[in-house]
C-alpha cells in the first residue's frame, strides 16, 4: 500500500487524516486557493484534475470549525494552518520547467502572492 503524503510545503511525514482538493470541476478557484496556500511548487507543473485525483493535505491545517460533526471537511474549507510563510519556492523544480510545462492551462492562476495576502483577499470577499 502506498503511503499518502501531505503536499504542504512545511509538513512532514503526518499521522493525521488526509483531504483532497477540491474537484477542479466544480471549484476550480478554491483549487487554485489551496495550490497558493500550500506553497508547493512542484503542484504547479500539475494539472488541476491530477491535484485533484492525487494529492491531499492533512487535518493538522485546516481551523477545528471547518469541519461538520461528522469530521467532514466543508466544501468552502481551506487550509490555514500551520503553512509555510513564504511565496511558493522549491528548489526540487526548475522556474525553466514551469515555464515549458504544456500542463499549465492559465499561469497566472498561479501568480506569486504571500500567504497573508491570500488570507487577507479570501476574509474581505467572505466581508462582502
Amino acid at each position: 500500500m502506498v503511503a499518502i503524503h501531505c503536499v504542504v510545503k512545511s509538513c512532514v511525514r503526518s499521522k493525521e487524516s488526509k483531504h483532497s482538493f477540491p474537484n477542479p470541476s466544480k471549484n476550480l478557484d478554491l483549487l487554485n486557493k489551496w495550490v497558493m496556500l500550500c506553497a508547493n511548487k512542484r503542484l504547479r507543473v500539475m494539472t488541476p484534475q491530477k491535484i485533484y485525483t492525487n494529492c491531499r493535505v492533512c487535518s493538522k491545517h485546516f481551523n477545528p470549525k471547518d469541519f461538520s460533526r461528522n469530521k467532514r471537511l466543508g466544501r468552502k474549507a481551506y487550509p490555514t494552518l500551520l503553512l509555510p510563510d513564504d511565496d511558493v519556492s522549491d528548489d526540487d523544480v526548475s522556474d525553466d520547467e514551469l515555464k515549458t510545462n504544456k500542463n499549465l492551462k492559465n499561469p497566472k492562476t498561479y501568480s506569486k502572492a504571500t500567504i497573508g495576502e491570500i488570507i487577507g483577499l479570501t476574509l474581505l470577499a467572505e466581508a462582502n
